[in-house]
């Protein structure tokens, strides 16, 4: 397990992002079957500290300065332009719809704005083959395990109810025969009743 990005047992490093030979990728850890989950960035991660290796110079750490993806800044400008042009275009006919228009415009492109400069620093890898064979896996023995539980829970339950019918069977053909011979003893299946 590893937090931070401190491996736990000697391991790959996890939720870091790294940089080999100019593309830039985030580490997920390690597989099960020893490789790292690299995922690709489509652009370099802005404001974080990346681990870069490549053939020149080894092992070299840097801190990305901060900045705006251009996308991120044409939603900026588009809030802005909301703010001054839903109030104006509506504060003729309908004041109370551009004071409940110009919140709620605003706010979500500012939304958008966080979650597309923020989205691509955590991107989703396919995970690797041994990983989808290792969750199909402990799917079936956790169902297979499940079903076990369930069987044996009808069973136990199956068998008090055949044990309870199989008693008032006796119970009751005992107490016929004590009716009809009073005064001996009546054999059951496994054994004298009453018992000597």
């Amino acid at each position: 397990m590893t937090h931070g990005g401190v491996p736990a047992s000697g391991g790959v490093l996890s939720d870091v992002w790294i940089k080999i030979d100019g593309i830039y990728y985030y580490c997920r850890g390690e597989a099960p079957d020893g490789s790292p989950r690299l995922a690709p960035l489509n652009h370099p991660p802005y404001g974080k500290t990346v681990y870069g290796l490549n053939s020149k110079n080894g092992l070299t750490v840097e801190k990305l300065p901060y900045r705006l993806r251009t996308a991120t800044t044409v939603i900026l400008a588009a809030a802005a332009l909301a703010l001054v042009l839903i109030p104006l275009a509506l504060a003729g006919s309908d004041p109370i719809l551009a004071w409940t228009a110009t919140p709620v415009a605003v706010g979500a492109l500012l939304l958008l704005a966080v979650i597309t400069q923020t989205a691509h620093l955590r991107p989703h890898d396919a995970i690797s083959a041994a990983e989808a064979q290792q969750a199909a896996d402990q799917a079936y023995i956790n169902s297979e395990y499940d079903a076990a539980e369930r069987r044996a829970r009808q069973q136990a339950a199956s068998a008090h109810n055949t044990q309870q019918w199989q008693a008032a069977v006796w119970a009751q053909t005992a107490q016929i025969n004590q009716t009809l011979n009073p005064g001996t003893d009546t054999y059951r299946p496994y054994g004298q009743s009453p018992p000597l």
